[in-house]
């Protein structure tokens, strides 16, 4: 084997990560935990990994000793202790989505109520009722987002953040189906 880093494919929770692992005759299955602690962010003393239906339990050994070569598969079981940067950019994203769904909502609102004063046209009401459609469109992606971001166990403040900005995004999809109801049946208040 020449010197360079090749890459295991590892499995966690649905999704295929690259590590990279130096290709010298000497690596160890150690040498892969560590390598999976910082690309996965899963403590290696609390890593389990498989590789064709067997676990890999002795750290000292060869990782050429298990058949593990460039691209092969391992599956990795074992919890997250750190938040991953791009789990909390998902948080934040959502979070500035949800602000604005409120914002929308408050809009919208002013809007029906100027709408249940007087005459509407037909067209006036259509547009109201394809913007509702749109904004609640995008409750439902927020809410896929917020639904795949993995959190760490010990992360109680993002958890805590997650609900919040669920319930909010679920009573505004709530309030938006109201909208679009009474916007599409004349029960304008």
């Amino acid at each position: 084997m020449s010197d360079t880093e090749y890459n295991i494919i590892a499995i966690f929770a649905g999704q295929k990560y690259v590590v990279p692992l130096p290709s010298s005759n000497d690596a160890t299955l150690l040498d892969l935990m560590k390598s999976v602690e910082a690309v996965i962010h899963i403590s290696f003393d609390k890593q389990r990994i498989i590789h064709k239906g067997r676990s890999l339990t002795d750290p000292d050994a060869l990782i050429s000793s298990f058949g593990l070569t460039s691209g092969s598969k391992v599956m990795v079981l074992g919890s997250v202790d750190k938040l991953d940067p791009d789990e909390a950019e998902k948080l934040v994203k959502a979070k500035d989505i949800s602000e604005a769904v409120d914002s929308q909502l408050s809009d919208l609102l002013s809007k029906l109520h100027i709408l249940s004063q007087g005459d509407s046209s037909c067209s006036e009401v259509t547009v109201h009722v394809k913007s509702t459609i749109d904004i609640m469109e995008r409750c439902m992606r927020t809410l896929e987002l917020l639904d795949s971001v993995r959190l760490p166990y010990n992360c109680e403040s993002e958890r805590a953040c997650r609900k919040k900005l669920v319930d909010t995004l679920q009573v505004g999809f709530e309030n938006f189906s109201y909208f679009e109801y009474a916007l599409m049946f004349d029960d304008i208040f």
